[in-house]
């Protein structure tokens, strides 16, 4: 959920730091600041400006909107697709069960819980910045030559973007995706700051199960297995980039 958003975001903002701007050290350190912010501080301003109540900075931005019913950020267990679509999915799960369908629109397919969306934007919000500094250092390492050949054959803007920056920038973004997958994949300290029991299970990713496991029951075998179990998922999915999107990559 978090990764491709952060690439997107931090190619972007990268490319636009790159340029003949003002201030542009300023808005580099500006952007990398979230990375270096102790975690658990963060977290607890996030789930001030999560918070349910009316006053909360996001509810007061989606009032400010229009919006009538406010979310309860955090403490929300439905599903995201439940909230934006619920009257549709349940004539669509009717539908299904009139036709004689034996599968129904629910579970996995609703998609994350709102409080584990915001969980999502604390990682996106954290990130982004540790991913523009690395674009800016690949696109420093690009030549200009290479843009100054581009524009004797009148390419514009956006065509030495996507036919030249992206390409060329390959490794970086093969790079920064392999580190998103191992960060999403063992992301603990803002969702356990950030979860409330109201929403139950539904903020609870790999390292949280992993440590309910141990702490709260005491199973410590059963929670030394499921570590390594992570351990061993998180090498498969490395491994897997590595052979179908490394060699590509790298290659150029």
């Amino acid at each position: 959920m978090t990764i491709p958003i952060q690439i997107f975001l931090a190619l972007s903002i990268a490319y636009m730091l790159f340029q003949k701007i003002r201030f542009s050290e300023f808005y580099r350190m500006l952007f990398f600041l979230p990375y270096i912010t102790p975690a658990v501080a963060v977290s607890v301003v996030f789930r001030t400006i999560f918070n349910p109540r009316k006053t909360s900075l996001a509810n007061q931005v989606l009032s400010g909107f229009g919006v009538t019913e406010l979310p309860k950020w955090l403490l929300e267990k439905k599903p995201v697709l439940t909230l934006l679509f619920g009257q549709q999915i349940d004539s669509f799960n009717q539908w299904l069960t009139n036709t004689g369908a034996n599968w129904q629109f629910d579970g996995l397919w609703l998609g994350p819980s709102l409080a584990l969306v915001v969980a999502a934007i604390f990682g996106i919000w954290t990130f982004t910045g540790y991913n523009v500094i690395i674009f800016l250092a690949g696109l420093g390492g690009i030549s200009n030559n290479v843009y100054e050949a581009a524009d004797i054959d009148g390419a514009t803007n956006f065509e030495k973007f996507w036919h030249i920056t992206i390409p060329l920038l390959a490794p970086v973004t093969f790079y920064l995706t392999i580190l998103g997958f191992i960060g999403a994949l063992q992301a603990f300290t803002h969702v356990f700051v950030m979860k409330t029991p109201a929403v139950g299970r539904a903020m609870d990713v790999a390292s949280i199960h992993i440590f309910d496991t141990f702490y709260k029951s005491n199973n410590f075998s059963k929670a030394a297995a499921e570590s390594i179990l992570l351990f061993v998922v998180i090498l498969l999915i490395t491994i897997i980039q590595n052979r179908i999107l490394g060699r590509k990559a790298l290659d150029g």
